[in-house]
């Protein structure tokens, strides 16, 4: 395995656990519970974006010593800001260059999850260093 490749493999496995997780949630609060696609979303995004974070951290980052109350206010400012970003792109793809739904879904997925591991390994877990402060 290249010496590079291990923290964004390990982010995409993550990543993959919490998009399932999501589906299951998502799917449970509809099908079991009666919620609207709305609510269930924001009950999945509730539950997973401290699960993430945790996973993220101890998992893709190895993080544990550092992680703070800043560092997931920093973390789940990025998850709302990648949030806004996907719904703004899928309206780019689809209504403005007129591609598939299908293929929206996968170029944003893609372009999103670059994006994410970027913010996450630079905005969220790499600004604390020794002697310096992990404020936002």
């Amino acid at each position: 395995m290249l010496p590079g490749a291990r923290k964004p493999l390990r982010y995409l496995m993550v990543g993959a656990c919490c998009a399932l997780l999501n589906l299951l949630i998502q799917n449970g609060a509809i099908l079991v519970l009666g919620f609207n696609y709305v609510a269930a979303a924001l009950t999945s995004f509730m539950i997973l974006t401290p699960l993430s974070y945790a996973l993220h951290a101890t998992i893709t980052f190895n993080q544990k010593e550092r992680q703070s109350l800043a560092s997931f206010a920093r973390y789940a400012l990025q998850c709302v800001a990648l949030l806004g970003a996907n719904i703004l792109l899928m309206a780019l793809l689809v209504e403005v260059l007129g591609l598939n739904i299908n293929l929206a879904i996968c170029v944003a997925t893609v372009m999103l999850h670059v994006i994410g591991y970027l913010s996450t390994r630079y905005f969220v877990f790499g600004r604390a260093k020794v002697g310096r402060s992990s404020v936002l």
